[in-house]
């Protein structure tokens, strides 16, 4: 009989953190880049995050590594990240978001490529410019707890 309950148990929890998932906006998102011959440089990041826990919580970084992020960047004082890479299918960036829940075997991930619109017309060169996203994009995170898109 208690093993029944345990196992009952077990197979319930193991279903809800299987089952965990939400779903978040970015939108208004900004990347300030500098080209040069060795790369891009991201000069700062900045967007605005909508989820179960947040409305519009603003994530933002200044000298982001990329296109190979080496730190998951804070969106200030709350459980919720991020990291840049680059984009896929038309999208230049891809913004992957990560939400903290409490539990490291549940905590949630997932991102999207970001549609942007580059202009150099207010920066100092032809290989620095402002990039804005297009229109707000909606994804669902839901793990596995990862630090690489294709993880």
């Amino acid at each position: 009989m208690r093993a029944t309950a345990v196992v009952s148990f077990l197979a319930a929890t193991l279903a809800g953190v299987q089952g965990m998932e939400e779903t978040v906006t970015v939108s208004g998102l900004s990347i300030h880049k500098l080209g040069s011959p060795v790369g891009v440089k991201i000069d700062k990041v900045s967007f605005k995050v909508t989820g179960k826990d947040a409305k519009n919580l603003k994530c933002s970084a200044k000298n982001v590594a990329f296109p190979e992020p080496d730190d998951i960047l804070p969106c200030g004082a709350s459980n919720y990240s991020f990291t840049l890479w680059p984009g896929e299918h038309g999208a230049q960036f891809r913004v992957m978001v990560y939400h903290d829940v409490g539990d490291s075997h549940a905590d949630l991930r997932g991102g999207a490529g970001i549609k942007t619109v580059c202009d150099n017309s207010h920066e100092t060169g032809p290989a620095d410019e402002t990039c804005t996203q297009v229109k707000p994009v909606t994804f669902k995170i839901d793990g596995p707890v990862g630090s690489h898109p294709k993880m």
